[in-house]
């Protein structure tokens, strides 16, 4: 069991004591490699370069080339302990792995195909949860997407197997009951006063940037925070896709980022004065930031608001300021411009008013007043319902 503890160095990098490193390496689709190195730290990153080298050129072990895959657990185990547990999906949806193991691990592979794992999730669709509900869409997208990237991670490390993919023709259940909730600036400005002032930070910034509530968590004070280019970066393991990503820091929270303390580890944290007068620091919990959240609306009288709403508000303020797609993509990490735009662009009569009001404009001698029920022209005079003509370049009143 390698040690888990450490002072961070750098993404690939852990000190764990004088010339003692531990180094977790691993690349997007490929295998991951973990190892405790000594020597200089000079010395372990050479050490890193090497098996970066080799993760890309997808360097199979001899101990690996001798795997047998006869039955789907052999497939779901190779996956869930080369890449998915290593990943936020994995370390969150750790059930969806249990339950395809205790259902179809004994399986064999000549037998699983599409129809018997559809048949399945028919019926793990009608199983309701612990809170006595269905699973939803993306629930149920959890069990295709394992499965699918089990089998593809087989394949592209270079094992045989008896057939191909079987699920790579299986598709997504569509989304539904999709918010429209945007909170308007009002609305902000009174949860914001409702807040405890240790929250008020990582709520304005939620609001600024569409950003995922447990990516902006996980920061880390200086890890992942870069004053200098005014970046918050994240690494391959610490976002929801397992892509790294960087986000923006705003000009107006330039006074927060620049003053967090040096002890603190984290970005984004809760102060507590001890009793001897020094000050700990703690991580905010996505739970309790969203009981938090809860309360001030309930105070407040904000309805049907959740901390991913915000989410979707800051990508809504982004297109109404004119922002291109393509942007807002890179500022939020959407990786499909369709979800963008079906689930968090909702559009709005505001917005459809907002567009006429850019494009209005007025036409001389169309736009009469209204006097006693009769249109009148500039002159004063009733015009007849009969009296306008329509010429090629513009509408004016016949002789």
């Amino acid at each position: 069991m390698i040690e888990t503890k450490g002072q961070k160095i750098s993404p690939h990098i852990w000190q764990l004591g004088d010339q003692l490193y531990r180094l977790d390496v691993s690349l997007w689709s490929h295998r991951r490699i973990r190892e405790i190195f000594r020597g200089t730290l000079r010395q372990a990153q050479a050490r890193v370069d090497e098996i970066l080298v080799e993760l890309r050129a997808k360097k199979v072990h001899a101990s690996d080339g001798s795997l047998t895959f006869r039955i789907f657990r052999d497939v779901l185990v190779y996956y869930y302990e080369r890449h998915y547990r290593h990943t936020a999906r994995g370390r969150k949806s750790k059930y969806v792995y249990e339950e395809l193991l205790a259902d179809l691990g004994d399986v064999p592979l000549e037998r699983f195909d599409i129809d018997l794992f559809t048949r399945w999730l028919c019926k793990r669709s009608t199983k309701k949860t612990k809170r006595d509900r269905v699973p939803r869409p993306g629930t149920l997208n959890n069990y295709v997407t394992l499965p699918k990237a089990a089998f593809n991670c087989v394949l592209k490390n270079g094992h045989k197997l008896e057939c191909q993919n079987p699920l790579q023709y299986l598709s997504k259940y569509a989304p539904k009951n999709i918010q429209r909730r945007v909170i308007h600036m009002d609305e902000f400005k009174a949860l914001y006063a409702a807040l405890p002032i240790y929250l008020r930070p990582v709520f304005e910034y939620f609001y600024k940037v569409p950003s995922r509530r447990s990516e902006v968590l996980s920061l880390r004070n200086p890890v992942n925070l870069d004053l200098f280019n005014r970046t918050l970066t994240l690494i391959d393991d610490e976002s929801k896709t397992d892509e790294g990503r960087v986000m923006p820091i705003p000009h107006s929270m330039d006074s927060y980022f620049n003053s967090i303390p040096k002890e603190s580890e984290w970005v984004f944290f809760r102060p507590e004065t001890l009793a001897d007068g020094t000050i700990k620091y703690h991580p905010l919990r996505g739970q309790g930031i969203l009981q938090a959240i809860q309360r001030a609306a309930k105070r407040t009288g904000v309805r049907d608001i959740t901390v991913h709403t915000f989410r979707r508000t800051a990508a809504v303020n982004m297109t109404r300021a004119g922002v291109d797609l393509k942007t807002i993509m890179k500022a939020g990490g959407w990786k499909n411009v369709d979800t963008l735009i079906e689930r968090y662009l909702p559009l709005t009569m505001e917005d459809v008013n907002r567009a006429m009001e850019k494009v209005d404009f007025v036409i001389e001698g169309v736009s009469y007043p209204v006097k006693h029920g009769h249109l009148m022209d500039t002159s004063g005079r009733p015009v007849k319902a009969d009296a306008v003509t329509v010429n090629e370049n513009s509408l004016t009143r016949a002789a």
